[in-house]
């Protein structure tokens, strides 16, 4: 199917809502088994996925990653029940990612400059409405105290950044709390109390100490399906 096709297939009245989602394992889906995603949690009607330079369809297993399924299905399904609107998602993670490494802006070439790219070339594909930024991510910053005590700046160095360089000074973000377990990760605190101080900053964050993890670390699907409905809800009412 010709590019062409594929954004006509896609296009509707007026700006579409655009979402971007990043962050690392847990955005990924990880730990999540594609052969036991019940078939109404695996695609949503009315959303799409920027894949290779296209919108494609969004369906969990459709190739748009290597593995798993992350939270964009569950975003999806409550974005469209409380809008009635399609929605266009941007996708960009990587599993042990920091961001002191591989999302700080002063690193080019890194997670940060595949996430503005794709970001932007979206954006101009069509006519969008930027509704905001979901990030999941932290773990593998909450490894070492000092990471984890820097987190807040170099976070907030991200985001100010980024908003600039898209022109989108307000940009609204939800980030989810960190809950893992495994020792591996000590210092999930002062992660946390970084996303709670940044509320002026246009920032919110959803809790996930509900959510079920093997490892101690990674949700399962059914997790995963519901951190992307509380991130959608939660970016709805920054909306209003």
């Amino acid at each position: 199917m010709s590019k062409q096709s594929i954004l006509k297939n896609n296009e509707t009245a007026g700006p579409v809502d655009l979402v971007i989602l990043s962050g690392q394992s847990n955005m990924g889906g990880y730990r999540s088994n594609l052969g036991k995603i019940l078939p109404a949690r695996r695609a949503c009607l009315g959303a799409s996925i920027w894949h290779n330079k296209v919108w494609a369809p969004l369906e969990v297993g459709s190739g748009y990653q290597k593995y798993g399924a992350g939270p964009e299905v569950g975003f999806a399904r409550a974005w469209t029940k409380t809008t009635g609107k399609p929605l266009h998602i941007v996708k960009v993670c990587k599993g042990g990612a920091s961001i002191w490494r591989e999302y700080h802006p002063h690193l080019p070439g890194r997670k940060f400059s595949e996430l503005l790219r794709e970001t932007s070339d979206a954006l101009t594909s069509q006519p969008h409405r930027l509704v905001g930024l979901a990030w999941f991510q932290g773990e593998e910053d909450a490894k070492r105290f000092e990471w984890a005590e820097a987190y807040q700046q170099r976070f907030s160095e991200f985001l100010e950044s980024f908003r600039v360089k898209l022109g989108v000074c307000r940009l609204p973000v939800v980030c989810a709390e960190l809950s893992t377990t495994n020792p591996k990760f000590p210092y999930i605190a002062p992660v946390n109390a970084a996303f709670k101080a940044m509320k002026a900053e246009n920032v919110s964050m959803i809790k996930t100490a509900d959510f079920p993890k093997p490892d101690g670390v990674h949700f399962t699907y059914r997790g995963l399906f519901e951190l992307g409905r509380r991130a959608a809800n939660s970016l709805y009412q920054q909306q209003r």
